[in-house]
Protein backbone atom coordinates (compact mmCIF):
# COMPACT_ATOMS: atom_id res chain seq x y z
CA UNK A 1 0.00 0.00 0.00
CA UNK A 2 1.77 3.26 -0.82
CA UNK A 3 0.15 6.90 0.28
CA UNK A 4 1.34 10.01 -0.22
CA UNK A 5 4.12 10.80 3.48
CA UNK A 6 2.73 14.26 4.83
CA UNK A 7 6.44 15.18 5.44
CA UNK A 8 7.79 15.29 1.86
CA UNK A 9 9.42 18.90 2.90
CA UNK A 10 11.52 17.22 5.15
CA UNK A 11 15.09 17.00 3.70
CA UNK A 12 16.20 13.49 2.52
CA UNK A 13 16.59 10.32 4.49
CA UNK A 14 15.77 7.00 3.61
CA UNK A 15 12.41 6.68 6.38
CA UNK A 16 10.21 8.88 7.73
CA UNK A 17 11.03 10.45 10.67
CA UNK A 18 7.18 10.95 12.13
CA UNK A 19 6.09 7.45 11.18
CA UNK A 20 8.99 5.49 10.51
CA UNK A 21 7.93 4.37 7.30
CA UNK A 22 10.02 4.06 4.32
CA UNK A 23 10.50 6.56 2.21
CA UNK A 24 11.75 6.14 -1.95
CA UNK A 25 11.77 8.85 -4.82
CA UNK A 26 8.65 8.66 -7.20
CA UNK A 27 9.47 8.95 -10.90
CA UNK A 28 5.71 9.76 -11.22
CA UNK A 29 5.87 13.25 -9.97
CA UNK A 30 9.12 15.02 -10.39
CA UNK A 31 10.64 12.72 -7.08
CA UNK A 32 8.42 13.56 -4.29
CA UNK A 33 8.21 10.86 -1.55
CA UNK A 34 6.30 7.82 -1.93
CA UNK A 35 5.50 6.48 1.50
CA UNK A 36 5.78 2.45 2.02
CA UNK A 37 4.70 0.84 5.19
CA UNK A 38 7.85 -1.43 6.72
CA UNK A 39 7.67 -4.72 8.86
CA UNK A 40 6.36 -3.63 12.43
CA UNK A 41 10.09 -5.09 13.38
CA UNK A 42 11.58 -2.55 11.55
CA UNK A 43 9.15 0.27 12.56
CA UNK A 44 9.57 -0.90 16.38
CA UNK A 45 13.39 -0.64 15.53
CA UNK A 46 12.44 3.02 14.26
CA UNK A 47 10.92 4.08 16.71
CA UNK A 48 13.30 2.93 19.45
CA UNK A 49 16.30 4.96 17.86
CA UNK A 50 13.80 7.72 17.89
CA UNK A 51 13.27 7.61 21.47
CA UNK A 52 17.16 7.19 21.80
CA UNK A 53 17.76 10.48 19.79
CA UNK A 54 15.27 12.58 21.38
CA UNK A 55 16.38 11.50 25.02
CA UNK A 56 20.03 12.40 23.96
CA UNK A 57 18.66 15.64 22.56
CA UNK A 58 17.14 17.10 25.68
CA UNK A 59 20.07 15.82 27.76
CA UNK A 60 22.33 17.80 25.84
CA UNK A 61 19.72 21.06 25.73
CA UNK A 62 19.85 20.54 29.58
CA UNK A 63 23.36 20.72 29.70
CA UNK A 64 23.55 23.78 27.46
CA UNK A 65 20.92 25.05 29.41
CA UNK A 66 22.68 24.98 32.78
CA UNK A 67 25.70 26.58 31.44
CA UNK A 68 23.67 29.42 30.41
CA UNK A 69 21.42 29.65 33.12
CA UNK A 70 21.92 29.28 37.12
CA UNK A 71 19.18 28.17 38.66
CA UNK A 72 18.54 28.29 42.74
CA UNK A 73 19.47 24.61 42.89
CA UNK A 74 22.83 24.95 41.12
CA UNK A 75 23.80 27.85 43.15
CA UNK A 76 22.91 26.41 46.24
CA UNK A 77 24.72 23.11 45.11
CA UNK A 78 28.14 26.12 44.28
CA UNK A 79 27.76 27.32 47.65
CA UNK A 80 27.45 24.22 49.60
CA UNK A 81 30.86 23.01 48.03
CA UNK A 82 32.42 26.51 48.36
CA UNK A 83 31.51 27.55 52.02
CA UNK A 84 29.92 24.15 53.88
CA UNK A 85 26.69 23.17 54.87
CA UNK A 86 24.06 25.76 56.01
CA UNK A 87 24.73 25.62 59.74
CA UNK A 88 22.95 27.84 61.22
CA UNK A 89 19.49 29.33 59.38
CA UNK A 90 20.23 33.16 61.04
CA UNK A 91 23.68 33.00 59.50
CA UNK A 92 21.93 32.81 55.93
CA UNK A 93 19.70 35.65 56.75
CA UNK A 94 22.59 37.81 58.02
CA UNK A 95 24.77 37.23 54.85
CA UNK A 96 21.39 38.48 52.77
CA UNK A 97 21.59 41.71 54.96
CA UNK A 98 25.11 42.19 54.11
CA UNK A 99 24.48 42.03 50.64
CA UNK A 100 21.74 44.07 50.98
CA UNK A 101 24.03 46.85 52.67
CA UNK A 102 26.44 46.67 50.23
CA UNK A 103 23.64 47.34 47.73
CA UNK A 104 22.67 50.14 49.51
CA UNK A 105 25.96 51.51 49.75
CA UNK A 106 26.65 51.11 46.10
CA UNK A 107 23.40 52.49 44.98
CA UNK A 108 23.58 55.69 47.15
CA UNK A 109 26.87 56.33 45.60
CA UNK A 110 26.75 59.73 43.24
CA UNK A 111 27.20 58.64 39.95
CA UNK A 112 25.89 55.42 40.19
CA UNK A 113 28.26 52.83 38.10
CA UNK A 114 25.29 50.17 36.80
CA UNK A 115 27.74 47.78 36.74
CA UNK A 116 28.52 47.38 40.50
CA UNK A 117 24.86 47.41 41.42
CA UNK A 118 24.42 44.54 39.11
CA UNK A 119 26.89 42.36 40.79
CA UNK A 120 25.25 43.57 44.23
CA UNK A 121 21.78 42.94 42.91
CA UNK A 122 23.19 39.41 42.01
CA UNK A 123 25.01 38.70 45.54
CA UNK A 124 21.83 39.40 46.84
CA UNK A 125 19.78 37.25 45.01
CA UNK A 126 22.64 34.25 45.15
CA UNK A 127 22.28 34.72 49.13
CA UNK A 128 18.32 34.72 49.01
CA UNK A 129 18.45 31.52 46.27
CA UNK A 130 20.86 29.66 48.71
CA UNK A 131 18.75 30.29 51.87
CA UNK A 132 15.59 29.23 49.83
CA UNK A 133 16.79 26.48 48.44
CA UNK A 134 18.22 24.89 52.33
CA UNK A 135 14.79 26.05 53.87
CA UNK A 136 13.08 23.92 51.22
CA UNK A 137 11.71 26.43 49.79
CA UNK A 138 10.98 26.61 45.79
CA UNK A 139 11.43 30.34 45.07
CA UNK A 140 9.89 30.29 42.19
CA UNK A 141 6.14 28.97 43.42
CA UNK A 142 6.78 31.45 46.00
CA UNK A 143 6.75 34.31 44.52
CA UNK A 144 3.91 33.41 42.54
CA UNK A 145 1.83 32.66 45.49
CA UNK A 146 2.56 35.98 47.20
CA UNK A 147 2.14 38.14 43.99
CA UNK A 148 -1.59 36.61 43.61
CA UNK A 149 -1.81 37.73 47.21
CA UNK A 150 -0.33 41.17 46.36
CA UNK A 151 -2.72 41.71 43.21
CA UNK A 152 -5.53 40.77 45.40
CA UNK A 153 -4.28 43.73 47.75
CA UNK A 154 -5.20 47.68 48.15
CA UNK A 155 -1.82 49.86 47.89
CA UNK A 156 -1.03 53.08 49.03
CA UNK A 157 1.73 54.73 47.00
CA UNK A 158 4.56 56.29 48.42
CA UNK A 159 5.59 58.57 46.03
CA UNK A 160 9.21 57.62 45.18
CA UNK A 161 8.26 54.53 43.02
CA UNK A 162 7.38 52.13 46.07
CA UNK A 163 4.09 51.64 48.05
CA UNK A 164 2.76 49.50 50.78
CA UNK A 165 -0.60 47.98 51.47
CA UNK A 166 -3.17 48.88 53.14
CA UNK A 167 -4.14 47.12 55.91
CA UNK A 168 -7.52 46.87 57.26
CA UNK A 169 -8.53 46.29 60.53
CA UNK A 170 -11.76 43.68 60.87
CA UNK A 171 -14.71 44.92 62.02
CA UNK A 172 -16.89 43.21 64.72
CA UNK A 173 -20.15 42.80 63.41
CA UNK A 174 -21.98 41.18 66.97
Amino acid sequence: MTDKCPDDLLPGGDWCPRCGGERAPSGVDGGSWVHYTPSPEVLGYRAETRRRYIVERKRALNATMKELFETPESIAHWAEETFGAHTNPMAGVCRIQAELTELALEAGKIPQDREKIANEIADVLICVYRYAYCQGVDINEAVAAKMAINRGRLWKRNGDGTGQHIKHDRLDCT
